[in-house]
């Protein structure tokens, strides 16, 4: 059996509304082992970019517990949380944001510049994660 790297329990979002609230997420369960391959669908407004931004520490839960890699992201400070996103998470926005003027090894090592990385470690990142995704033929390719 795998490590699960997400496990929830009874997680509730909700948010204030007027003198009321709209809850987003109500009695979510999920587990996600290490290695799986997860799809979130549903209808626009169901709460999957609000279950993600939980998951993603960007947000809290308001009741229910969610762990990530082991760690619990409501009791996460905010240098926590940070720290868990820059060394443990990735995000691909339905939005992306690429710089325009760079390539793609260059957009994906971007963020990276950020860490205590030499440049072959920085290359060798680069280089998995793109080959991970399939496109390590559109490494010099910049974005439309």
């Amino acid at each position: 059996m795998s490590e699960n790297i997400v496990e929830i329990r009874n997680l509730v979002k909700w948010f204030p509304v007027g003198k009321g609230r709209f809850t987003a997420l109500d009695g979510i369960n999920l587990s996600i082992g290490r290695g799986e391959f997860t799809g979130l669908i549903g209808p626009s407004g169901s709460g999957k970019t609000t279950l993600l931004n939980i998951i993603g520490t960007l947000d809290a839960p308001s009741e229910g517990e969610v762990k990530v890699l082991g760690r619990s992201v409501g009791q996460l400070s905010t240098r926590e949380a940070a720290m868990l996103r820059r060394h443990e998470l990735g995000f691909i926005f339905q939005s992306y944001n690429l710089l325009a003027v760079h390539t793609v090894y260059e957009n994906v090592e971007f963020p990276l510049l950020l860490l205590k990385m030499s440049k072959s470690e920085r290359h060798q990142s680069v280089m998995q994660a793109l080959e991970w995704v399939g496109l390590t033929d559109k490494i010099a390719s910049k974005p439309p």
